[in-house]
């Protein structure tokens, strides 16, 4: 996308350059994308991995969250920004209101493994289910303060050896 991104600036610089005869030639259209992604995309984490997390559960206290993101597919910001009214634990369903696509505010089932992840994290004192030290919204940074340790101490890597992201939970459900 960075490329995609340089080659319009390109693309609109010498549109520009041209329009006020300041070059004659318009160079950017021999820039080319070089580069395909492939670290960093989402990796699901596998059956052995997620059963990893569930051995650990009580080891580490945001394991929770990793595990109501690999159940339900949320983001990591959707389930950040969840509020405690948009869970319906007796009808077993979370409505989310995301804002990412038309399709981000949507109906998620709570599957049964976790509904008592989520009631737990009900009982706390915030209106959010995964709220920050002063009860705010926790910053994507302080969460992967909180992801990352869990990751590496279990040594959860994808096929390309590299530590599982957040998304990863999201790209298993």
């Amino acid at each position: 996308s960075t490329q995609a991104n340089l080659k319009k600036l390109f693309n609109a610089i010498y549109k520009f350059a041209l329009e006020n005869d300041i070059c004659d030639k318009d160079y950017s259209q021999f820039v080319k994308k070089t580069a395909e992604q492939s670290e960093g995309e989402p990796t699901p984490f596998t059956r052995e991995e997620v059963q990893k997390l569930w051995n650990n559960l009580d080891k580490y206290d945001y394991m929770d969250s990793l595990l109501i993101m690999v159940y339900t597919g949320m983001r990591n910001g959707e389930m950040r920004n969840l509020k405690k009214e948009d869970i319906h634990l007796e009808e077993r369903y979370i409505m989310l209101r995301g804002t990412k696509t038309k399709a981000a505010k949507r109906i998620v089932p709570i599957h049964k493994k976790i509904a008592p992840l989520i009631e737990k994290r009900l009982a706390g004192p915030s209106d959010l289910l995964l709220p920050n030290l002063r009860n705010n919204v926790m910053s994507y940074e302080s969460y992967r303060k909180k992801f990352d340790p869990i990751i590496d101490e279990l040594g959860l890597m994808t096929e390309l050896g590299e530590p599982h992201l957040p998304h990863d939970c999201r790209k298993t459900f």
